[in-house]
């Protein structure tokens, strides 16, 4: 009885679907040795060098501080490189 009230409540429907979603995204990026996350990063940089750290950002839909952390580990996996051009900070 339970099951069926959940299983009609559309906050943890989505919330199942995510969980599926987020395990099969990371079983597509295991043998990367990155979460999909990193991947699709590294993806957004190598389509469009140069990008910004803003623009990672705003298409990620992830905080600045976010993508500093994940550049500084791709940066120190040697993945990818970072330059800064005035304020703004390119990879």
């Amino acid at each position: 009885m339970l099951d069926d009230y959940f299983q009609n409540c559309m906050y943890f429907s989505s919330a199942l679907l995510n969980r599926a979603i987020t395990r099969m995204a990371e079983e597509t990026f295991k043998s990367t040795g990155l979460s999909p996350t990193y991947a699709f990063l590294l993806m957004a940089v190598h389509e469009q060098p140069g990008i910004s750290q803003k623009e990672l950002g705003e298409a990620l839909h992830l905080t600045p501080s976010t993508i500093t952390r994940f550049i500084e580990k791709l940066i120190h996996k040697e993945l990818v490189l970072s330059r800064n051009r005035g304020k703004a900070v390119i990879n």
